[in-house]
C-alpha cells in the first residue's frame, strides 16, 4: 500500500492545532481529547511505517 500523496507534515500541524484548540475548550477527561490522542498515536504509527518503508 503506497500513499505518495500523504502530507505527513500537514497532518501533524492539523493535529497539533486541533489539540491546542480542544485543550482550551474542553475538560481534560473529555472523549474528544481521548479520540485526538488516539489519532495522534495512529499518525505516529503511520509515519513510522512510512519512514521504515522508505529506508528499505
Amino acid at each position: 500500500m503506497n500513499h505518495p500523496n500523504v502530507d505527513f507534515n500537514r497532518i501533524s500541524k492539523a493535529l497539533a492545532q486541533s489539540k491546542e484548540a480542544l485543550k482550551q475548550e474542553l475538560q481534560p477527561g473529555e472523549p474528544a481529547l481521548h479520540r485526538l490522542r488516539a489519532a495522534e498515536k495512529d499518525f505516529r504509527q503511520a509515519l513510522s511505517f512510512k519512514l521504515s518503508s522508505c529506508a528499505r
